[in-house]
């Protein structure tokens, strides 16, 4: 035996087998990748709600700083909307709203 007869068999029983792809290993790498990316995607519309309703909230603290401060002139513009006919107005304009929403979320679910 020579020395090359000995690099050559060495080189061949570390070499890697021959065989196909494997179809279930790539299976495997390719969910956990779509479960990473939905994972991402998830944090990603939760900081955001969570930011929305951040905003909403001061948009409300804001709103309730200036009723305090006009109080008695944001009362006098809105009792006559209660009143009677105003108060039958502004329920037929909410309803009017209710109405208009759900019919457009019933057009974008058909699309």
């Amino acid at each position: 035996m020579t020395s090359t007869d000995t690099s050559g068999d060495l080189a061949r029983m570390l070499a890697f087998p021959e065989r196909g792809p494997d179809e279930i290993f790539v299976q495997r790498v390719n969910r956990t990748i779509d479960i990473e990316i939905a994972d991402r995607l998830a944090k990603q519309a939760r900081r955001e709600a969570i930011i929305v309703e951040l905003l909403a909230a001061g948009a409300l603290l804001v709103a309730a700083r200036q009723l305090i401060a006009n109080g008695t002139d944001v009362a006098n513009l809105v009792l006559p909307l209660v009143s009677e006919l105003g108060a039958l107005t502004i329920l037929a304009a909410t309803l009017f709203l209710l109405v208009a929403l759900v019919s457009e979320e019933g057009i974008e679910r058909t699309r």
